[in-house]
């Protein structure tokens, strides 16, 4: 029994390796040549890269393939940190008290579609 856990350990840990090597080649290669475009914080591919760590392969792609659709030029975008570890939402971002933010966003246009 052991030895299928430690076998199981060791695919688990191929894998994740394989699927984080092309978001990290996204993140030297093309991300610098594109300029920062993701509307949440953290990146998605860094978001991609923790969910991935935290959470194994299978879980971490689906976080990160949900996250990808959540991005998107409709998107309000801001703070999305990958939920802890047995968990598939994080938990709601709550504002510190001496936040100057906005209560009442305005959906921001399309990229290339702004005022003019």
């Amino acid at each position: 029994m052991a030895k299928m856990g430690r076998t199981l350990n060791i695919a688990s840990r191929v894998l994740r390796a394989l699927l984080s090597a092309p978001i990290v080649a996204y993140q030297r290669y093309i991300s610098p040549a594109l300029g920062p475009r993701c509307r949440y914080a953290p990146s998605c591919s860094t978001y991609a890269l923790q969910a991935i760590s935290i959470h194994g392969p299978i879980k971490g792609i689906i976080l990160a393939s949900w996250r990808l659709l959540r991005c998107n030029p409709w998107s309000h975008g801001g703070v999305d940190h990958v939920p802890e570890r047995g968990r598939w939402k994080p938990d709601p971002w709550v504002p510190p008290e001496d936040w100057a933010g906005h209560d009442n966003w305005e959906r921001p246009a399309p990229m290339g579609l702004g005022p003019t």
